[in-house]
């Protein structure tokens, strides 16, 4: 529920972006590519999260992973709760809008980042016991 909440959020976010000029359009658009295709990692993440409660849930790796894994969801609800000061922005000057984006092209990489290298130490030291 969470995640549609999120994606609808984003999406309406989507919609209500003020008319731009093709340049903030195509930035804009990056960053929401980035966005939406990490996103769905949240589910990803939370599945992980699952499985080392339960499997492994005295191991105090399995605790950092788990730490890491929210530490990196957390920073995704943060940017899109953040994001949605774009729509605020009341200048019409490109160079403004293009200055924010650009910012939240590096930030929302930098989540995209922490959440898919969370992710695979998480996996990682799933597979490792399983083989075990």
């Amino acid at each position: 529920m969470r995640v549609f909440v999120l994606f609808l959020f984003c999406t309406l976010l989507a919609c209500s972006n003020k008319k731009s000029s093709p340049e903030v359009q195509a930035l804009y658009d990056q960053v929401m590519e980035v966005h939406d295709d990490v996103m769905p990692e949240t589910s990803t993440i939370h599945k992980l999260k699952k499985n080392l409660r339960k499997n492994y849930s005295g191991d105090s790796l399995a605790m950092v992973l788990i730490a890491n894994l929210d530490a990196a969801d957390e920073s995704m609800m943060s940017w899109m709760s953040e994001f949605g000061e774009y729509k605020k922005i009341k200048s019409d000057e490109d160079h403004v809008r293009l200055d924010y984006l650009n910012n939240e092209l590096i930030r929302i990489s930098d989540v995209r980042d922490e959440m898919l290298s969370a992710i695979a130490e998480a996996r990682k030291f799933i597979e490792s016991h399983d083989a075990d």
